[in-house]
């Protein structure tokens, strides 16, 4: 499967959320980090700035999208913190 992501990330107040985008197999498809992954995973809690611990830890969130996909997942991806248990 060909997935690329793109290099921007946002945080959207919204949903309390780092958002970034990949092109799987042509299509956008946007990924939605929650701020309690951020904060239970990555150490958000000491860095309010949420897109800066998003992209000091992208590799790994990639890395768990990446199975997400693959799996199957329809519509947005959205990364949990149950889904980073072993983190």
């Amino acid at each position: 499967m060909n997935i690329q992501f793109l290099p921007n990330s946002i945080f959207d107040p919204i949903t309390m959320s780092v958002c970034f985008n990949a092109i799987v197999e042509g299509k956008r498809k946007r990924i939605i980090v929650s701020q309690e992954t951020l904060q239970d995973h990555f150490g958000a809690n000491n860095n309010p700035n949420l897109v800066a611990v998003f992209e000091a830890n992208r590799q790994i969130i990639q890395r768990k999208a990446v199975q997400l996909i693959e799996a199957g997942i329809e519509g947005d991806v959205i990364i949990k913190t149950s889904m980073f248990a072993n983190v």
